[in-house]
């Protein structure tokens, strides 16, 4: 089983520790703990959070894209309008 620490993956992705706790605490990511209370991410949270990260530089705020990745809206309307906003 592939796993990181936050140390690790926050280096691989070019984000900081920080904002990987922002993003769990917002509810968009939620690594597994270790029994010392570490966060561990596997595959299933590095897929989710490059989807995130590709989210946000797309200028989505992190509550819309909690949204889209529940569920709860149209990812290629959200993509085209943020595109117009862009434009």
């Amino acid at each position: 089983v592939f796993q990181e620490t936050a140390t690790a993956v926050a280096r691989r992705f070019g984000v900081s520790v920080k904002a990987l706790r922002v993003y769990e605490e917002a509810g968009l990511l939620s690594p597994t703990r270790t029994m010392a209370g570490w966060r561990i991410y596997g595959a299933a949270e590095l897929e989710r959070l490059s989807a995130i990260l590709a989210l946000k530089q797309l200028g989505l705020p992190l509550k819309r894209i909690g949204e889209l990745l529940r569920g709860k809206g149209d990812l290629a309307a959200a993509l085209v309008l943020q595109e117009a906003a862009l434009e």
